[in-house]
């Protein structure tokens, strides 16, 4: 597994140091707007995308399966490459947020909480359907998802405005914050252990 790893990073570093100078660019212009910690779960998200894609590109898949290690080794190694570099990403932003932010740093932890489930959650989709769909979904799948969020994003956030957000909101206030955090830790882990399992049998029975 550590050689595995090791190999994305490898493979990776140049796009690595790119999201890095990338990040720190995001972070320090934008510190104003109070946005950072979404605009890295972004850069997280693209990362993601990037790797695969180059991956496809070069052919990797058929070098990797070639190699005595097995098909879950390669899936779980993703998983937790793409995973560990969100988290670098986010972590550099909440440091920088701590150090120069006049915000609250409980505000800044949930902010930088929020980007992490954010992130984990686009990994647990996305896999599943990479390996499903291949890398069609690359290309045409993730052009769509932005077009569309870009599309509906702001029209849905104005219409739970005017909607009070159905009380959810309300509802999501009157419970205490660990019992939120446990739940959504908890719903977190399980929806990344279910993609783990279905990344896995998918990429299984793929044929390079």
């Amino acid at each position: 597994m550590a050689s595995l790893l090791y190999k994305e990073f490898v493979t990776q570093r140049t796009a690595i140091l790119l999201y890095l100078v990338l990040a720190m660019l995001y972070i320090t212009q934008i510190l104003h707007v109070d946005l950072p910690f979404s605009l890295i779960s972004l850069l997280a998200m693209f990362f993601t995308v990037n790797t695969i894609a180059q991956e496809d590109k070069n052919n990797s898949h058929i070098l990797i399966n070639s190699l005595p290690i097995s098909r879950k080794e390669v899936v779980i190694a993703k998983y937790l490459f793409t995973i560990f570099f969100g988290l670098l990403l986010i972590g550099i932003a909440l440091i920088y947020q701590t150090v120069f932010s006049s915000v609250m740093l409980e505000k800044d932890l949930f902010h930088a909480a929020m980007a992490i489930v954010f992130v984990i959650w686009f990994i647990a989709i996305y896999y599943p359907l990479y390996y499903w769909l291949g890398p069609r979904f690359v290309q045409i799948g993730w052009f769509i998802f932005f077009i569309l969020s870009a599309a509906t994003m702001p029209m849905l956030i104005n219409l739970g405005r005017e909607h009070n957000y159905w009380g959810v909101v309300a509802l999501i206030q009157s419970v205490p914050v660990y019992i939120l955090g446990v739940m959504l830790c908890g719903l977190t882990g399980i929806i990344l252990l279910i993609s783990l399992f279905l990344s896995v049998r998918l990429y299984e029975k793929k044929e390079f």
